[in-house]
């Protein structure tokens, strides 16, 4: 089940622009907009011709560009996954908390700011500051905002992050893992744990 992340309530130029990104994405995912309940929609030519779901190779993880990305490192850091979250996202904040308990795992975050311009404002502050690892972490697991900060490469990076997340046609959160498989939407720590159990040390698709 694809898992979509809600914004508080906001102004209604912020709520419109999230429901756009909502149908975009459900309508990428195969299924029928809002307005008739999700329902599953026959498939595109595009979904049938570029499979997606949690167990289809669909990334180069070797091709990810991983300096756009923040790190943080579990235990000796042998296994690696890669998450595209949003700040505004309550399950990515829930997979932050999750990630936690995996162990001996690079975890590499890019910065995902999907949902609303207000997530690009955050993303932007975070990538912006000083400490980019310490920023994210405070925002997504104590709910510390960053102080609010602009530069020229932050936006860029958040630029970049979004249109590299679209073009992998990312859930929001989305996990992927080095053998080019992904998962959709939050999982818990047991099921990351299970799949990684299944990956060998030193593999990338």
């Amino acid at each position: 089940m694809f898992l979509v992340c809600l914004l508080p309530e906001g102004r209604a130029d912020e709520v419109d622009e999230l429901n756009r990104s909502i149908d975009q994405a459900m309508r990428e995912m195969g299924y029928n907009t809002r307005s008739t309940n999700y329902g599953r929609a026959e498939p595109s030519n595009r979904a049938r011709s570029k499979p997606y779901g949690d167990s289809s190779p669909i990334v180069d993880f070797k091709s990810l560009p991983l300096e756009q990305s923040i790190k943080r490192v579990n235990g000796n850091g042998q296994r690696v996954i890669v998450t595209f979250e949003d700040p505004n996202c309550g399950y990515c904040k829930r997979l932050n908390l999750a990630l936690k308990e995996v162990k001996n795992v690079t975890i590499y975050t890019f910065i995902y700011p999907r949902l609303s311009s207000q997530s690009k404002k955050v993303s932007v502050s975070v990538l912006c500051s000083n400490n980019k690892a310490a920023a994210w972490a405070a925002l997504m697991m104590d709910g510390k905002k960053p102080e609010e900060r602009r530069c020229d490469s932050g936006a860029a990076i958040a630029d970049r992050n979004l249109e590299l997340g679209q073009s992998l046609r990312a859930s929001i959160p989305a996990i992927f893992f080095a053998d080019g498989t992904r998962f959709s939407g939050y999982h818990d720590a047991s099921a990351m744990e299970q799949k990684l159990a299944g990956i060998p040390i030193g593999v990338h698709r």
